[in-house]
């Protein structure tokens, strides 16, 4: 599937997510560090909560790269880079995410977080 990128397009999408962000109530944080499992990027599924930065979030779509040679290292395998939508906890980290982070994904509506396959990432256990 192809998409191409109009100032239309790029128009539309700042709306929709300056009206979803606008429309965000923050949801009290009701989870402790200890309700989170560590896993490895590859046992991440769609709809998982998970949590960084005091936030949780649902996956709603992950994308995995090439394996990558960083620094002419050839251990560090795939990157995952995992986007979702806001469940609970800070709102403003949140929001921080969805338009300040560094994190080689195009910005919208949903936050993202990335890393390569020798990081762990903290699944909510429900």
């Amino acid at each position: 599937m192809t998409h191409i990128v109009t100032q239309e397009t790029i128009k539309a999408t700042k709306a929709y997510t300056a009206a979803y962000i606008s429309g965000l109530v923050e949801k009290p944080r009701d989870f402790m560090l200890d309700d989170f499992e560590s896993i490895h990027p590859s046992e991440m599924k769609i709809g998982d909560h998970m949590g960084t930065h005091n936030f949780v979030y649902e996956i709603d779509e992950i994308k995995v790269s090439q394996p990558n040679n960083l620094f002419g290292r050839e251990d560090n395998g795939p990157v995952y880079c995992v986007s979702g939508t806001y469940v609970s906890g800070s709102l403003e980290m949140y929001k921080y995410f969805l338009g300040d982070a560094e994190n080689g994904c195009a910005t919208d509506h949903r936050s993202y977080d990335q890393g390569n396959a020798l990081a762990t990432w903290s699944r909510l256990i429900k």
